[in-house]
This record gives C-alpha cells, sequence and structure tokens, in this order.
C-alpha cells in the first residue's frame, strides 16, 4: 500500500472496520515495519490475529499502527505471536509501574560515574535488550545506524574484548 495512504487512514477511528479489514491493515503494518526496521518479520500468528481481533480499540487505526510497529521491533521470529503484542483480558496491557531498565552505581565515596561511563553502560544494556541486534538498538535509542555505529567506536564497544557483539555472531567470528 502507498505509504500516503498508510498516513491518511491512521487517523481514522478503527472501529469502523470489519475483521477482515483490520487483520489486512494490521499485515500491511507489519510489512511496512519490517522492511522500515530491516527485521525478517512477515505476518501475524493465528494467536496474534486472534489477540488483535478481540481487543476493543477505544483510539483510532494509529493505536494499531503503533501497537504493531512495537511488535515488529521487538519480534523473535518470522510470525508475530500474541507475545509479541501487549496483553490483557480487557485489552491490552495497563501501563505497569515502569521497573528499572538500566542502573549504575556511583563510587565508593560518593562520586558519580563520568557521563562516558554512563553512556557506555547504557548502550550495553540497549544491546542487551536488542539481542545484539544493532540496527534496532539505534532505532531504541532514537539515533541513525551509522551515528549508533561511530559511538561504538568512540566507547570502545566495537571490539570483541568488549563483550558486545552483532546478534548471532560468536565474539570471534564477527565482522569489523
Amino acid at each position: 500500500m502507498n505509504p500516503a495512504i498508510l498516513a491518511s487512514v491512521t487517523n481514522s477511528p478503527i472501529g469502523r472496520l470489519s475483521e477482515d479489514e483490520m487483520l489486512l491493515l494490521s499485515q500491511l503494518f507489519v510489512e511496512h515495519f519490517a522492511a522500515r526496521l530491516h527485521k525478517d518479520v512477515r505476518g501475524l500468528s493465528d494467536e496474534a490475529q486472534a489477540a488483535l481481533c478481540s481487543y476493543a480499540y477505544p483510539g483510532s487505526i494509529r493505536e494499531l499502527r503503533g501497537v504493531i510497529e512495537r511488535a515488529v521491533l521487538t519480534a523473535q521470529g518470522p510470525l508475530l505471536s500474541a507475545r509479541d503484542l501487549p496483553s490483557s483480558d480487557s485489552g491490552w496491557r495497563a501501563p505497569e509501574a515502569p521497573g528499572r531498565f538500566f542502573q549504575i552505581d556511583a563510587a565508593g565515596d560518593g562520586v558519580p560515574p563520568s557521563l562516558e561511563a554512563v553512556e557506555q553502560a547504557y548502550v550495553r544494556r540497549v544491546l542487551e535488550h536488542t539481542g545484539g541486534k544493532r540496527m534496532a538498538a539505534a532505532q531504541l535509542l532514537g539515533i541513525s545506524y551509522p551515528t549508533f555505529l561511530k559511538r561504538l567506536r568512540e566507547l570502545d564497544l566495537d571490539k570483541p574484548e568488549s563483550g558486545v557483539h552483532a546478534a548471532g555472531a560468536p565474539p570471534s567470528s564477527r565482522a569489523r
């Protein structure tokens, strides 16, 4: 589907769509975000389709778009599963109390760590969260992939001994 058409329908109420139309639109969003995020996600599993159809959307199609985008970003396989989608008996998961995503301790004398030490630890944590997927990490950090690679070099996180490596590649076989 033409991106301009996709953009124009995102403000429409989703309640006016049939189940088939909603699933078709969901598939289009999956394909769009898989291409944009360079992910090998091709569609929705039966359980994901059932979860999407059972949710009573209070908002516009933009809500569905956001759900699919996040699911594609964090998907672990070629099909989105119900696990990739927010869940709850009465709709999507209510916002949970935020857990700690990242923590760094001050030195023993109470001196805060340097900004570089904080950034290095944070980038490590984001890469851990994405399973070493650098493109996904750059997306989550809101920076371009080339900028992300530059920061990895500047923070000495591009070396095998840093313990950070590309997804699926052991540190010793990682391409430079």
